[in-house]
């Protein structure tokens, strides 16, 4: 029989590729007896693997069986089956997979045996990189940016990765790997490499920097790389590096340093631009720069420090801020900016008013120096004062002059305050001759060694026969006699000391005052100078101050005065001129004259061209001081014209010329005043002159007494030198009262008026129009009060009581009204009325009274005001004015209104009653009757008399019932 059998000779396991159609062949054998055709099957083939037959179909056709050739061995019932597989790429390596084959008859498809075949997965190694190409940007600053490559096991074993970077085109930028260089990635997973990016300073944004991330297993199977590629943000950044605080010294130029670096990313040219607060001057007004990056360039800047005494503020540390300003050169954008503050340091400077240059000593003379130091540092300073007298032209010291003991060593002289420096030089030498010189230093220098600057003055010292040691003040006594005036010469001997008689000669005569600028003629003040020779007969001689002159040299010897013999060095009996000042009435102040003289050494004259000049001052000692005399205060009613006289004295020593005074009064009304002009022409010492002025005062408020008011009058002068300023301005107080007849008149008024009203009230028993006149005489009682007193808060309090006493009266007077409603009343109970018609009686009594109650308020404001009436016509006074009246009025209306509704009802209740009573009373006067009428209304008798006791009466139960009826007015609505 046949027998069917086959096998396959490969029993594994096979290798194959992952994720690769990978070939297999193995043999296959006919076993049975008989030439048989197959079909193979594959079964068990998992998910995802793809394994088909390759070459061939599953099908075997017509294999001999082995026993065919039998005995022979051959191998013609064999075969070699291919098959193609491809496995799932992520399939683990190494694992082992069997495929069932199952054998089948190709015709009949009987079951002939099946083989398992075991195949084992082989191992690959591979990864992939994401993304393969990034792009990142940062800014120069940054240092925590970075980025991220995702790597993927795309093999099927685990697989160690080694990452390194290739920074051959990084350049300033650097690229650092910021995760594991190496890192251990199951197959399928996944793992992120991290790249730090971060610029240097050097980086530049206009270059694009690279970085290659390379990844390789150690087989070499696997090597991957992702480029990276970085950018620079540009960045435009200047740093200026200064000092904060530089000091200065006013009056000097400050050279300023600094640092511009260029700590951006691009190249800038830009422009540097200074500016100072206050007047303070550089030397440019810009600096261009052009910089590469990271480079800095040193620039400077002059500065100029104003000096003191300017309009600026130097005080020490004081603050000045220089700003340098940076902006692009091209586009003239701001960048930055740098302040430095220039602190002013202390600096001391000092100011002598009229130093001398030449002093001028006598033998054994002594000179005082009174000089004003003005500090114009900018620091209150404490000076050490030092003195040195030297011989002339050298730094040796003179023993012919000497400091007199006293003088101060140390000065505190604050800013901008004059201090005196007093201090005196004695000449020592007995016998000087005339060409004895020395050089007086004085020095003036901080105590604190921080303050900058000094001072040192200087005074040649000589030795002089004729010398002025100041200007010569005249002061005028009473009566005006000749003043006597000693002008000091000595014979100090330039050589031989003989004896000498000089002459003296007036070459110039020039009158201090400017008449011509004051249109006065200057012969109408005139002066006299007379010379008192030092001779035994005390000779005068009358100078010619009108007509000397030395222009031409000198004037001859008529001009000339010889004076008496003197020995060598001798000061004694001084030259005497005896002054005649003008008459106390002519005296101006700022008067005076400037005398030059010539004395004449009779040997040493050279024909009268050598000689010794000097320029004596002769000043008046006096002021001019026109004043507005003070007044008591003056009272006056309002609205009335008055005459303001003023007294206009000149206080002082000298005559005022062209006197005004000007009168400014805010609440009176000048309606006329003195037309000459100027108001005094002259107005000489002690003298005085009344002006007159119209004034009229401004009405004051109407509620008020008295007003205090006041009017200045200032006092101006064409010339009063010297003046005392401190009495130019006089103030004349004014108590402005409120118009009225007087305080006499009032108070008799207010007797007359206020009896009268008492009077009047009296008689109101016999006649209501008493009280109406009662009324109007108390108030105008009330309106002559009002000008009693000036008291703080009379007149208001006046205002209110006023008022209170109409409304009082007003509400008395409304009797009237009861008569009326007392008349309806009993035209209601049917008894004869006077009335025929109330309700018309009672709307003209109300009218009436309105109208006459109304009227006194304006006879009160007519005594306020007075006749005519004194009203300040602003809006507070005449809003005040009505709104008083409007209020008192209202009031008396109201009030009149008011009494007639409260008589109507209180009459009106009182009627009702009276009915009601008189019901009740008819009522208990029949009281079967009134059983029988509330038994016929239905009432049960016995349930309200059935608690009642036996000796209970019908009064009683009567009179505890309460009438609920209705009170009816009568008054008209």
């Amino acid at each position: 029989p046949s027998v069917l059998g086959a096998e396959i000779l490969e029993d594994g396991p096979v290798d194959v590729q992952v994720g690769v159609e990978t070939a297999v062949a193995f043999p296959f054998a006919n076993i049975g007896n008989d030439l048989t055709s197959y079909r193979l099957r594959l079964a068990d083939v998992p998910d995802d693997w793809v394994v088909e037959f390759n070459g061939t179909s599953d099908t075997i056709d017509n294999l001999s069986a082995d026993v065919a050739d039998f005995p022979a061995a051959g191998s013609a019932h064999q075969t070699i089956v291919e098959l193609l597989i491809e496995t799932d790429p992520f399939v683990p390596a190494n694992s082992i997979v069997p495929l069932t084959i199952t054998i089948e008859e190709r015709d009949t498809g009987a079951y002939i045996g099946e083989h398992i075949l075991p195949v084992r997965v082989g191992e690959l190694r591979n990864g992939t990189l994401f993304p393969l190409t990034q792009h990142i940007s940062v800014d120069p600053t940054d240092f925590d940016e970075f980025k991220t490559i995702k790597i993927t096991n795309t093999g099927n074993a685990p697989t160690t990765y080694y990452v390194w970077i290739d920074d051959a085109l990084a350049g300033d930028v650097i690229f650092e790997l910021d995760s594991n260089p190496s890192m251990l990635v199951a197959p399928g997973y996944e793992d992120i490499i991290k790249i730090n990016v971060i610029p240097t300073a050097a980086a530049s944004a206009d270059q694009m920097y690279e970085a290659v991330v390379w990844v390789a297993d150690s087989t070499g199977a696997v090597n991957m790389s992702a480029n990276i590629t970085a950018n620079i943000t540009k960045s435009s950044d200047i740093r200026i590096d200064a000092p904060l605080v530089i000091g200065v010294t006013p009056g000097q130029m400050t050279n300023i340093e600094f640092n511009v670096t260029n700590i951006g990313n691009l190249q800038e040219s830009i422009l540097i631009m200074p500016s100072i607060e206050g007047n303070w001057s550089t030397d440019v007004t810009e600096i261009g720069m052009t910089l590469q990056i990271n480079q800095t360039i040193t620039g400077q800047i002059v500065v100029s420090v104003p000096s003191l005494g300017g309009e600026e503020s130097l005080m020490d540390g004081s603050v000045h801020n220089l700003t340098l300003a940076v902006y692009d050169a091209s586009t003239s954008d701001f960048k930055t900016s740098f302040t430095i503050q220039l602190r002013v340091g202390a600096l001391f400077a000092l100011e002598a008013e009229a130093w001398p240059a030449v002093m001028e000593f006598y033998r054994q003379g002594t000179r005082t120096w009174e000089v004003a130091l003005t500090n114009t540092g900018n620091r209150d300073v404490e000076v050490n004062v030092g003195y040195s007298v030297n011989r002339a032209g050298l730094e040796v010291g003179s023993s012919d002059w000497a400091m007199v003991d006293g003088a101060p060593t140390t000065l505190y002289l604050p800013v901008g305050v004059p201090i005196t420096h007093i201090f005196s030089v004695e000449a020592l030498n007995f016998e000087p001759d005339l060409s004895l010189q020395a050089d007086f230093k004085i020095y003036y220098e901080p105590v604190d060694e921080t303050v900058q600057g000094n001072a040192s003055y200087e005074t040649n010292l000589v030795m002089s026969r004729f010398f002025s040691t100041g200007d010569i003040i005249l002061r005028p006594e009473v009566g005006d006699p000749p003043i006597d005036v000693d002008i000091t010469y000595s014979h100090i001997p330039n050589g031989q000391a003989l004896s000498a008689a000089y002459e003296i000669e007036l070459c110039s005569a020039v009158r201090i005052l400017d008449f011509a600028a004051l249109n006065l003629n200057d012969a109408e003040y005139p002066w006299e100078f007379k010379v008192v020779l030092p001779d035994a007969n005390s000779t005068e001689v009358i100078l010619p101050i009108n007509a000397a002159s030395c222009t031409f040299g000198t004037q001859g010897e008529s001009s000339r005065i010889s004076l008496p013999t003197r020995s060598a060095w001798d000061t004694s009996s001084p030259l005497k001129i005896s002054v005649n000042a003008p008459e106390r009435g002519k005296i101006l102040s700022g008067d005076g004259w400037d005398l030059t003289f010539r004395l004449y050494h009779p040997t040493e004259n050279n024909n009268y061209s050598t000689f010794d000049e000097e320029t004596f001052s002769f000043q008046l000692d006096v002021f001019a001081d026109p004043l507005v005399e003070s007044l008591e205060v003056i009272t006056i009613e309002e609205g009335e014209e008055f005459d303001l006289l003023l007294t206009v004295t000149n206080a002082g020593t000298a005559t005022a010329l062209g006197v005004d005074v000007a009168l400014v009064c805010p609440t009176s009304a000048i309606l006329s005043g003195p037309l000459a002009e100027p108001m005094i022409g002259i107005l000489g010492p002690g003298e005085s002159v009344v002006l007159n002025w119209r004034i009229q005062p401004d009405s004051i408020d109407w509620w008020e007494q008295s007003e205090a008011s006041d009017c200045t009058a200032t006092v101006d002068a064409f010339y009063m030198d010297k003046n005392v300023v401190g009495n130019d301005v006089r103030t004349i107080e004014m108590n402005i009262e409120s118009s009225s007849p007087g305080v006499s008149t009032s108070f008799i008024a207010l007797i007359i008026c206020f009896l009268t009203s008492i009077v009047l009230i009296r008689l109101t028993g016999q006649n209501e129009k008493f009280r109406l006149m009662a009324v109007y005489a108390g108030v105008l009682g009330f309106g002559f009060s009002f000008h009693l007193l000036d008291v703080p808060f009379w007149g208001v309090g006046v205002l209110i009581a006023t008022a209170l006493w109409i409304w009082r009266m007003s509400w008395s007077s409304a009797e009237e009204f009861k008569l009326i409603h007392e008349d309806y009343q009993r035209a209601r109970r049917g008894v004869s009325t006077l009335y025929t018609d109330h309700f018309d009686a009672l709307k003209e009594s109300r009218r009436q009274l309105s109208v006459i109650l109304a009227v006194p308020v304006l006879g009160f404001i007519a005594v306020i005001l007075g006749l005519p009436p004194q009203l300040y016509t602003d809006q507070n006074n005449m809003v005040s004015l009505v709104v008083y009246i409007t209020v008192v009025m209202l009031g008396v209306w109201f009030i009149i209104l008011r009494a007639d509704r409260a008589y109507g009802n209180l009459y009106g209740r009182l009627t009702d009653v009276e009915v009601k009573a008189t019901r009740i009373e008819r009522d208990l006067g029949d009281p079967a009757r009134l059983f029988n009428e509330l038994a016929g209304d239905g009432l049960n008798l016995d349930e309200i008399f059935g608690d009642v006791s036996s000796n209970a009466t019908v009064g009683a139960l009567v009179g505890a019932e309460q009438s609920q009826e209705e009170v009816n007015d009568d008054v008209q609505r």
